[in-house]
């Protein structure tokens, strides 16, 4: 049986060929019934995970009386 190579995979934020991606769950609010999947190549997943990690969180939303 001959060696197949694995399908080369296209990252969505660089658009580099990749082996591998990762699914990105994007910003706070994300709905994924109404936004598409983005997959990253591990450069840019790498860089997306640091930006949120040093984003602030937004704050829960005040309960009104």
């Amino acid at each position: 049986m001959a060696d197949r190579e694995a399908p080369q995979l296209r990252c969505d934020t660089c658009g580099k060929p990749t082996n591998t991606v990762s699914r990105v769950v994007v910003d706070a609010g994300y709905n994924r019934a109404n936004a598409r999947a983005v997959y990253n190549c591990p450069e840019c997943y790498k860089k997306k995970l640091q930006e949120r990690e040093s984003t602030p969180e937004a704050a829960p939303p005040t309960p009104q009386a």
